[in-house]
């Protein structure tokens, strides 16, 4: 039997806007499951990103509950930050990373977070560059980096806390064909041989095909594919 890692329940979100107000997500409720791929899809401006930030404890719902390892999260506690730092990792469309600090050192920050020391974040980060393919990189900052290469060090980053979950919202939407293939092929690849959980939000179908699991984001609602 599978075992469910992140669940959320009846989950609903709105925003006001000029218009009234805006539903988003609707009751939606998706079960999470230790070693899967599992994508979500769903039209442009349709909820998906505002789903995956309330999963990784980034917003708050509206109404729901979010289920982890079988406990409910408290999603105004205090120590919630620390719990999102160690327990989830994040890869995004732009990747976010920091242009005075090098690739080595853009991945080591969150387990700087932690309290780690900085020799042993360093190497860690270091090991998890060489897994991935990109340690000549190391000493390299962003703007010396293609898409591709930046992608990749966003994933070690995500990765470098062991988390229980990657969440990637649109990870090949800045990239051509070519390094999109490789990033998503990198992702597999980490998936068989770590049994490491991703959680993919994209428009783009093809990914799709790639995971384990589809879900469509309609009307506020998850449907399976």
């Amino acid at each position: 039997m599978k075992e469910k890692i992140l669940s959320g329940l009846n989950l609903c979100k709105s925003y006001q806007d000029s218009n009234g107000v805006l539903n988003v997500l609707s009751g939606a409720d998706i079960d999470i499951f230790k070693g899967e791929t599992l994508c979500i899809t769903g039209q442009s401006g349709c909820g998906k990103s505002t789903l995956l930030h309330i999963l990784g404890l980034l917003d708050k719902p509206d109404r729901g509950k979010l289920i982890f390892e079988g406990k409910s999260i408290d999603t105004t506690a205090k120590n919630v930050n620390l719990f999102r730092n160690k327990r989830l990792g994040f890869v995004f469309q732009f990747h976010y990373l920091l242009e005075d600090f090098t690739a080595l050192e853009n991945i080591a920050i969150p387990r700087l977070i932690t309290g780690e020391s900085h020799k042993k974040a360093l190497s860690d980060a270091k090991e998890l560059m060489l897994k991935l393919n990109i340690a000549k990189q190391a000493d390299h900052y962003p703007n010396q980096l293609s898409g591709g290469e930046q992608q990749r060090v966003a994933i070690c980053r995500a990765l470098i806390n062991n988390p229980d979950i990657v969440l990637a919202d649109e990870p090949t939407g800045n990239l051509d064909p070519k390094h999109s293939r490789e990033v998503m092929d990198l992702i597999m690849q980490l998936n068989r041989e770590t049994k490491q959980t991703f959680l993919i939000v994209t428009h783009n179908p093809e990914i799709a095909g790639l995971t384990d699991r589809h879900l469509e984001l309609l009307n506020g609602v998850l449907v399976e594919r």
